[in-house]
């Protein structure tokens, strides 16, 4: 399970090109779903027998996209 700690250090890493990451540094919310998705895509992939992304590539994907169902989730349940 990806840990929002390894969320918060990417979006460390990408605040100075990101301004949004400077948000989101501080949103344990937004922060969790990021971890989450991440997760479930890396299954997807295996089952596609697809290259697994990295984490930050997720991130920017987020970042860049903006997607408004992203910022709309109700926080996941475990």
């Amino acid at each position: 399970m990806t840990a929002i700690e390894g969320v918060t250090y990417f979006l460390e890493q990408l605040s100075d090109e990101w301004p949004l990451a400077k948000q989101w540094i501080h949103n344990d919310i937004i922060k969790k779903s990021i971890a989450i998705t991440y997760d479930d895509w890396i299954v997807e992939m295996e089952q596609l027998g697809e290259d697994e992304p990295t984490l930050e590539d997720h991130i920017i994907y987020y970042l860049d996209t903006r997607d408004e169902t992203f910022f709309n989730m109700k926080e996941p349940t475990v």
